[in-house]
């Protein structure tokens, strides 16, 4: 009997033995295997930035190359840039004003644009508009035509940033749009917007 409980407690010890050592060669496995992920990531990372470094380097050398040799194209990239620059701009800015502001700004120059005609204006006038609800087209006209009687004749009652109107009358045809008005102050403040946009060098090109 005492041979059997000596040979179970040496069969428990070599299990003990054999457990520990597994936990020991498992344990190594796991660091092991976290460093060489460790090792990867780092690895992954350098590459990564030599190669955006690389490219970047790479992008610059040929873009100096391009303009060196070709200073009149050089000047057309720089002044589509600058336009580019100044359209995205304009499309910023007015997407952040007020809509009751593109609304009264539409009706102050619809009114100055009716003013030669609107004193004998006395037919019913016929409106198309693009880019404004039901409502905000009433409020533009009752701004602008006052009690000159109007009737819609052709309309897309959506919501647009850059609404457009038509007015017609005997003898005479006006169109206004928000475009059209941005565009005449791009045109009359290009030369400070790109300034504060570019820096002074593009007034140059």
């Amino acid at each position: 009997m005492e041979e059997l409980h000596s040979t179970e407690a040496l069969d428990r010890e070599i299990l003990e033995d054999a457990r520990k050592r597994a936990d020991k060669i498992l344990k190594a496995a796991a660091e092991t295997i976290k460093k060489r992920e460790q090792e990867w990531q780092s690895w992954l990372e350098q590459s990564r930035s030599h190669l955006k470094a690389q490219y970047e380097e790479r992008l610059k050398a040929a873009e100096k190359e391009i303009m060196s040799r070709l200073p009149l194209e050089k000047r057309r990239f720089r002044s589509l840039r600058a336009e580019t620059l100044l359209k995205k701009a304009m499309d910023t800015y007015i997407q952040g004003v007020p809509r009751s502001q593109i609304l009264a700004l539409l009706a102050h120059h619809l009114e100055k644009r009716l003013a030669p005609v609107v004193a004998s204006a006395s037919e019913e006038v016929l409106v198309s508009s693009v880019g404004l609800t039901q409502e905000e087209l009433g409020m533009v006209l009752q701004k602008s035509l006052g009690t000159i009687p109007w009737r819609v004749a052709e309309a897309s009652f959506a919501r647009d940033p850059y609404p457009s109107l038509v007015l017609e009358g005997t003898g005479w045809r006006i169109r206004l749009s928000l475009q059209e008005l941005v565009e005449d102050l791009l045109l009359e403040k290009r030369a400070e917007l790109a300034s504060a946009l570019l820096g002074e060098g593009v007034l140059d090109d």
